[in-house]
């Protein structure tokens, strides 16, 4: 599915946060900030390392939710987290790294 730039304003609530500088806004206003900045480039592969780090968790959600619609059949992903709950649901591959320790 292609997203056009008043598609992404609509889906990210607070899209105001674009016009401030990045010091003054929340490191979680910031990362909202940088996926918005991705999905209005329309890449073909997404790269994606902790996107919900720092995000509170309504806006973990609506993340979730934007990745899952933008990616879908269209799209390639990417997402390294560490937390398995975080994965969106449009992920059919998974690779799992383990520590071992000798």
């Amino acid at each position: 599915m292609q997203k056009t730039l008043i598609e992404i304003k609509e889906a990210v609530s607070r899209f105001d946060y674009l016009q401030f500088s990045q010091p003054n806004i929340s490191s979680g206003e910031q990362r909202l900030t940088l996926l918005a900045r991705v999905f209005v480039k329309n890449p073909d592969l997404l790269i994606l390392d902790e996107p919900l780090h720092g995000l509170d968790v309504t806006n973990k959600r609506r993340v979730k939710k934007i990745i899952e619609e933008y990616c879908g059949k269209e799209k390639s992903l990417i997402y390294v987290t560490h937390y398995e709950n975080e994965i969106p649901d449009i992920v059919d591959k998974r690779m799992t790294l383990n520590k071992i320790v000798y």
